[in-house]
């Protein structure tokens, strides 16, 4: 007796398990630079580390001492690994943060938005602080 049994889509299964793909492609990425010691590819192909690029912006346009959300987008970086940080006027804000999960793309690229839930006052400045492995400094945004 033979059973039937669906075979799903790997593209699918893979899609779903986003945590266990960003740890494939850290593994992958480790052991190619470890084993290959430049002999395949050009070392500056295996150092090339692409850098986030950061925008913020606010979700709508609004009035001073009006309820808004800043968004932070992060983009174009790998690996995965990006810190990403909220200031007040220098002061580093956690109420109010939320984070979206972060989003692989197909050229193993990351992206990320995270976003600060605020009432702007005259005055008060709101930059977005991201560290990546790839950044000599962290970038900050306002």
């Amino acid at each position: 007796m033979f059973l039937n049994v669906k075979k799903e889509n790997p593209a699918k299964i893979w899609n779903i398990q986003r945590e266990l793909l960003g740890l494939r492609q850290s593994t992958v990425d480790l052991l190619c630079r470890q084993t290959t010691h430049g002999q395949w590819f050009h070392p500056e192909i295996l150092s090339h580390t692409p850098t986030p690029k950061v925008n913020v912006s606010p979700s709508k346009k609004e009035p001073l001492q009006a309820h808004n959300l800043l968004i932070c987008h992060v983009t174009d970086f790998y690996p995965g690994h990006v810190q990403v940080h909220w200031f007040l006027n220098g002061q580093k804000k956690t109420a109010g943060v939320v984070s979206i999960h972060l989003i692989y793309g197909r050229d193993w690229t990351s992206q990320l938005l995270v976003m600060l839930e605020m009432t702007h006052h005259q005055g008060d400045v709101y930059p977005c602080h991201v560290e990546h492995p790839s950044l000599d400094r962290p970038v900050t945004v306002k």
